[in-house]
């Protein structure tokens, strides 16, 4: 197999480093597209299925070999080298570069975990997913899953967690009665039906009775239930130690509605609804 001696772009004429005209617009092709959004995996692919010439006969590309050309100062010009792309052009390409390694400045505690958090859609309100996405300012975006609303979210977590501290900071947590609305329906029901028995002309008053009692107790679970899930939301808030993270969200908050790139509406363990008003 033959070697190259030269940067590909490059090409030795008369004794002298020369840019080679083809494989130099490769080059700037291949720079655009990662500028541009494309994944080291996607342009890899599209040269080969183009069947791009690396050496005499051989088109297979890889990573690898994308990775080391975008990291080839030599492309910018060099006393030996003439330029093919901008000094912009290559610290753009590393600062993608930079950007896309999921191990820098990554930290786990500041990230939403979608999995135990519901986050939804503001407008249709269904469930959305978190997707990478280079070409946004954050590097990921929030899409709805619902395929006729496709709702997009520019939003980072750490922005996410930044509304979600001074909301719940600013809000006063109260006791709901209405958190659970299968049980709210059940009692409406039971109501229902004692008072149509208290209307019947044949009354019962001992079926009458239980049936009020059994009311009264699904009455009591539910604000026993609510009265809980607010104390334990005043207990984690009422701490010396209290931070909003990844863990502190999972435990407080039920449900987290995107509305816009910058606002968002919480929906807490106990109920409560809040906005950033």
């Amino acid at each position: 197999m033959r070697n190259r001696y030269t940067p590909f772009g490059y090409c030795v004429r008369n004794g002298v480093i020369a840019i080679q005209a083809e494989e130099s617009e490769t080059v700037q092709i291949i720079f655009s597209e990662y500028i541009g959004g494309q994944s080291l995996k996607q342009i890899a692919e599209n040269l080969t299925a183009q069947k791009i010439e690396y050496l005499p006969q051989k088109w297979t590309w890889n990573k690898n070999r994308i990775v080391r050309m975008i990291n080839d100062v030599r492309y910018m010009g060099t006393d030996q080298y003439s330029p093919i792309i901008s000094e912009a052009e290559f610290q753009q390409a590393q600062s993608i570069k930079e950007s896309r390694n999921t191990q820098t400045d990554y930290d786990r505690d500041q990230v939403i975990s979608t999995g135990t958090t519901e986050m939804l859609c503001g407008n249709c309100g269904c469930p959305v997913k978190r997707i990478r996405d280079h070409r946004s300012k954050f590097g990921q975006k929030y899409v709805c899953t619902n395929k006729s609303c496709k709702s997009e979210y520019v939003i980072s977590d750490t922005r996410i967690m930044e509304m979600i501290s001074g909301m719940i900071m600013t809000s006063t947590p109260v006791v709901i009665k209405s958190s659970d609305t299968e049980c709210l329906m059940e009692i409406h029901r039971m109501e229902q039906e004692i008072q149509r028995a208290m209307e019947s002309f044949h009354a019962d008053a001992e079926k009458i009775r239980s049936m009020i009692l059994l009311c009264a107790d699904k009455k009591y679970q539910l604000v026993s239930n609510n009265r809980a899930d607010y104390d334990k939301l005043m207990q984690e808030l009422s701490s010396d130690n209290f931070i909003i993270n990844r863990k502190t969200v999972t435990k407080l908050i039920k449900q987290i509605k995107l509305l816009s790139n910058d606002e968002i509406e919480l929906t807490l363990i106990n109920g409560q609804t809040i906005r950033k008003e």
